[in-house]
């Protein structure tokens, strides 16, 4: 019997479902934090997935887009749904296991929202050197499947061959619907936003004035006003949502 070729839809992380910096910055603060508990960093990431969607840190669209996906793999027209980013699990070790992976932090974030466990596969970087992504390594999570990525749909805003590679596929087995560049997704904080997420989130973990402070300085020095989308007309996921119905 022919095997059957892979259905998934892959999805990055910052900037193209939502602009992660903030929670970067408060994990580097909270893994120090050493008498939290699991269950006050789980409340602490609720809190900060229902923030991040009211205060658009989350790309708009973002709940339409998981129950799309949601649906999709429910009525059987797609395999897998996976997670594929260069973000890094390669934080302090903690009795908290999730602070060591942002990926698994936004996997459990969306969960939270859409009520629904989403992510068959998480694909993260695993060393400090960032290597260029791999259809190939997709493949690799299901030995079963063959060399054939025409029904994996790849939504990245760095969608592009070049970036996003399938160099050991063969171009009968490749599909133009298999790199799918999304526009980059930037949005600031203000002081005063920065200020509201951590009155709103930290009613559970007590954080000092003092790591406010170097987390607030570790978000702003990193991040600039230049280029930010304006979410007001930010579409972006609504279009990949109707784009895979159709796809799928």
């Amino acid at each position: 019997m022919k095997k059957k070729s892979l259905r998934a839809v892959v999805l990055d992380n910052d900037e193209t479902t939502g602009a992660y910096r903030l929670l970067i910055c408060l994990l580097s603060v909270i893994h120090r934090i050493t008498e939290t508990t699991l269950d006050e960093f789980l409340y602490f990431l609720e809190q900060l997935a229902e923030w991040m969607v009211t205060n658009h840190l989350f790309r708009p669209g973002l709940e339409i887009l998981l129950e799309t996906l949601y649906r999709l793999r429910e009525h059987n027209r797609i395999d897998a749904i996976i997670m594929y980013t260069n973000q890094s699990e390669s934080f302090i070790k903690t009795t908290l296991p999730l602070i060591n992976s942002p990926p698994q932090c936004i996997a459990y974030m969306m969960t939270h929202l859409s009520k629904k466990r989403i992510f068959d596969r998480i694909l993260a970087r695993k060393s400090d050197v960032v290597i260029l992504k791999r259809f190939e390594r997709i493949l690799e999570e299901f030995p079963d499947a063959p060399k054939d990525i025409r029904q994996i749909v790849f939504v990245d805003d760095l969608a592009t061959p070049t970036f996003i590679t399938a160099n050991t596929i063969e171009k009968e087995y490749i599909s133009p619907s298999s790199w799918y560049p999304i526009k980059p997704y930037k949005h600031i904080l203000s002081s005063s936003e920065f200020m509201d997420c951590i009155q709103h989130c930290f009613t559970e973990i007590k954080i000092s004035e003092r790591q406010i402070e170097i987390c607030m300085a570790n978000y702003f020095i990193s991040e600039s006003e230049e280029n930010q989308t304006d979410f007001k007309k930010d579409t972006d996921l609504v279009e990949l949502s109707e784009f895979l119905i159709r796809h799928f």
